[in-house]
């Protein structure tokens, strides 16, 4: 599950009173994942670390 935050601010305002903040929230709720597509003790490697070998 991923959950992130948001906050926002005018930075300029025309033809209303007063600036305004916003705030809201996202989670990310994964679904439907067969248990045998992943991969527990899988290893990233990096671009660099592959030139290297």
């Amino acid at each position: 599950m991923n959950v992130q935050g948001y906050v926002t601010r005018d930075v300029a305002e025309r033809n209303y009173g007063g600036k305004e903040t916003r705030g809201w929230l996202r989670v990310v709720v994964p679904f439907g994942q067969d248990k045998g597509e992943v991969e527990p003790n899988r290893t990233l490697i990096t671009r660099r670390q592959a030139e290297g070998r």
